[in-house]
């Protein structure tokens, strides 16, 4: 698929552009501590709630989760940030509404080579497609297993819904429902009309380095 073969190549930039600005159950998760707690409208921290920042290995890499909830029993719904590369953690109090930590356990992840989860050492190869999918399918197989949930909510933003209708693609069994917004719908026009907006603008700066990448890019393509 044209698309996907373009997504797998721009992905790797776009990721470690974005997140080098970005800030265990059963030995799976390795929790931090000392994080705001989960709070009544009154600032008295809810009993039997969780707030956890923890890492997880997924694929192989180290990666990190924000699970956040009043009632550990409730619905996990995973959240798939967009970007690639735009981990939100830091900003869950700013846009998340206190209904959701109300219903659901919910579970924001610094996604490979995003926020929490960069690596230095990641290589071009390490964020395909494939790859995300791979995390996500294991990721939720993880908050399964540990909330005792058979099936979990998944949503996504942006980016994140493209990662969940793919991830849906290779599997939607773990799924109750996949709740897109901003949805990418017309993912090979946004990918031509951001490829010429670089294009022009390297050529008005006369900037060789990039143009020389761009025909090297579209060599390959051809090829």
């Amino acid at each position: 698929m044209i698309v996907k073969r373009v997504f797998d190549c721009f992905i790797p930039t776009i990721v470690a552009s974005i997140a080098a600005g970005f800030f265990c159950w059963s030995g799976a998760f390795a929790q931090v501590t000392d994080l705001p707690a989960v709070v009544d409208a009154e600032g008295n921290e809810i009993p039997g709630s969780l707030a956890s920042l923890e890492k997880v290995t997924l694929g192989g890499i180290d990666q990190w989760i924000l699970i956040r909830a009043q009632d550990t029993s409730k619905p996990v719904l995973l959240f798939l940030h967009g970007g690639p590369g735009g981990a939100v953690m830091p900003w869950v109090d700013l846009f998340q509404p206190v209904q959701l930590e109300a219903n659901f356990v919910v579970v924001h992840w610094d996604q490979r080579g995003a926020g929490k989860s960069y690596n230095q050492s990641l290589k071009a190869e390490d964020l395909s497609f494939d790859n995300f999918v791979s995390d996500t399918l294991e990721l939720t197989d993880l908050l399964r297993e540990r909330f005792d949930q058979g099936k979990i909510f998944l949503s996504g933003i942006s980016w994140g819904s493209a990662l969940g209708f793919l991830t849906l693609m290779e599997n939607s069994d773990p799924f109750h429902a996949f709740i897109a917004t901003s949805e990418r719908v017309h993912w090979q026009r946004s990918q031509k009309l951001g490829f010429e907006w670089v294009k022009e603008r390297a050529q008005e700066q006369n900037d060789t380095p990039i143009l020389e990448a761009i025909a090297g890019r579209c060599q390959t393509d051809a090829n």
